[in-house]
């Protein structure tokens, strides 16, 4: 068994991936299920297998085990996933520190995350205005709607009244 294959599985070993998952994400799994940190979602279609230490999301088809979904969240190389899995979770195992392209990389890729979170969040406090907003204004016709009977009655009586004066003049 080469090293790289005994660090491997020495992480596994003592590292899940729901571990991983809500380490990284700040996302809580519940049943094996949550929304999918990789991409912006309303229903949870991301998937963890504690057995088999896989995870899978049915709506934007990302699947691996711990290393690639931190090679993939993060923004990392394979080595850099393993050092930074090793780092976070205080194995020891690997003894490699991560390199300053990496930590840009993982700064980079948490800076766009609070980004996309922030927008979203943005978005839905806009989309819940315009929601009330609409209600408002939704429930003012509807208490208007009989007026506009009545309204067109007057209009037209009083076009009645206008031409039976003008007949009369």
């Amino acid at each position: 068994m080469s090293r790289l294959e005994y660090i491997k599985e020495e992480i596994r070993q003592r590292v899940s991936i729901t571990q991983v998952v809500e380490r990284y994400t700040n996302r809580r799994i519940v049943k094996g299920v949550c929304n999918c940190p990789l991409h912006t979602e309303k229903t949870a279609s991301f998937s963890v297998d504690e057995t088999k230490g896989l995870y899978y999301c049915f709506g934007c088809g990302a699947g691996g085990d711990i290393f690639k979904f931190v090679q993939t969240y993060l923004g990392l190389s394979f080595k850099e996933a393993v050092a930074q899995i090793d780092k976070d979770f205080a194995l020891g195992i690997t003894g490699e520190k991560i390199s300053v392209k990496a930590q840009i990389a993982m700064r980079e890729a948490k800076k766009k995350r609070a980004i996309e979170e922030y927008t979203k969040m943005q978005n839905n406090r806009l989309y819940n205005e315009l929601c009330a907003q609409y209600r408002t204004v939704d429930n003012l016709v509807r208490v208007l709607e009989p007026f506009t009977y009545i309204w067109d009655k007057m209009i037209t009586r009083k076009a009645w009244l206008e031409s039976e004066l003008d007949r009369l003049l």
